[in-house]
């Protein structure tokens, strides 16, 4: 289910929210250098709301206390939130230690449970059935997808596909040409 909401400026309609597996996901496209300054604020009022819900939501309103005893950086590797940010495009992510989070029937949001990870380390965590050897190497999946410069989940979609290991992490995504 997408909800639409008319831009200003535009000849389309600008997706905000979605539901993917029964979760709310926010979605707002880099288009703010193009709007209007009403559509501005807008976008910036209801990006706020939406993460205040999901910080509520997700972590019972700790997110902040939690990045500011962390010091935002992970505590795993040390990456601070400003390099995350400029390396994957988004805020460092916090992580329920026991996995009761997002989809627990019962969600533990104490501060002990709750941690700083960047998404390496997250991934590093969570990934506990996706290990892969190829080459006489064994890695984790996001940590190929790292190495060889492909999407993790396109690697994923590949070996659920029956793609073998090595035709999985060595065959080139295509490119498409763009209109």
């Amino acid at each position: 289910m997408i909800l639409m909401f008319p831009q200003p400026e535009f000849h389309f309609f600008q997706p905000i929210l979605t539901s993917v597996r029964g979760q709310w996901a926010g979605i707002f496209l880099g288009v703010t250098n193009t709007m209007s300054s009403d559509s501005k604020k807008y976008y910036a009022t209801h990006k706020f709301l939406w993460n205040k819900y999901n910080d509520t939501r997700r972590f019972g309103g700790l997110r902040k206390q939690i990045l500011k005893r962390d010091k935002n950086s992970c505590i795993k590797c040390g990456m601070t939130d400003r390099t995350h940010k400029a390396k994957w495009n988004r805020g460092i992510t916090l992580d329920h230690i026991d996995g009761n989070g997002r989809n627990a029937k019962i969600k533990n949001n104490k501060l002990e449970n709750l941690q700083t990870l960047c998404l390496r380390c997250h991934g590093k965590k969570d990934a506990r059935n996706h290990w892969i050897e190829f080459n006489g190497e064994r890695h984790i999946l996001t940590e190929w997808a790292i190495r060889i410069g492909i999407n993790y989940q396109t690697i994923l979609w590949r070996l659920r596909d029956g793609w073998l290991v090595k035709e999985a992490l060595t065959t080139p995504i295509r490119q498409y040409a763009r209109r």
